[in-house]
């Protein structure tokens, strides 16, 4: 009985120490998928943070007409397809996986802007560069969140005048200031257009 007692309980260390082992194994490869992924993912972001910036700086070109286009094509955010997005905590894969999304969806923004005036396109211009100057800053937080998570050394840039983040923040308050002012300026240009026309339709009744 002694014996058989021994025995039962060797067969469960035994069986618990393999089970350890391979959970620990397990555990290791997919910690080694996640910092692969997140070291892949942080180039693309970093790259399309460079991107950004030069969408954000594009002054345009001036056509034969007159008119404004733009000099820098805007740029894509395509993740690797090569990698295993399920090595990575749920919540940061929805983020990093939603943000091409989320970038398509104001494309039609951006574009409505653009026919304004098909001729001069500068609000256009101020409008992608608006978005495209937020798109970067999530970009750096989602950059930062990975480096932070899964311990990748941050980049560092040579050009000690070169502040990406700062800049950006400063570039997109700018605009967005210029937006409120051209969203209040159209308001109230329709709001003495209906004034008018009541006007208008009173002296007819």
């Amino acid at each position: 009985m002694k014996e058989a007692l021994i025995g039962f309980v060797g067969v469960l260390v035994g069986s618990g120490i393999t089970w350890f082992q391979a959970h620990w194994f397990q555990r290791q490869e997919k910690k080694k998928a996640a910092q692969y992924l997140a070291i892949r993912v942080v180039c693309v972001l970093d790259k399309f943070l460079i991107d950004c910036i030069e969408v954000v700086k594009d002054k345009g070109l001036y056509t034969l007409d007159g008119g404004k286009v733009e000099r820098i094509p805007l740029p894509e955010l395509v993740f690797p397809t090569d990698i295993d997005w399920k090595s990575i905590e749920p919540e940061l894969m929805y983020k990093l996986l939603s943000f091409p999304t989320d970038i398509e969806g104001f494309h039609p923004q951006i574009q409505m802007a653009w026919d304004i005036d098909p001729k001069d396109r500068a609000i256009g211009m101020e409008e992608r560069a608006f978005h495209y100057a937020q798109w970067g800053l999530h970009a750096h937080k989602l950059l930062d969140e990975l480096c932070e998570k899964y311990g990748i050394k941050k980049k560092t840039y040579n050009d000690p005048n070169y502040h990406p983040v700062a800049d950006l923040t400063k570039e997109r308050d700018r605009l967005n200031h210029r937006r409120i002012a051209r969203f209040q300026q159209s308001a109230e240009l329709l709001r003495r257009a209906r004034l008018v026309n009541s006007a208008v339709e009173s002296r007819q009744h």
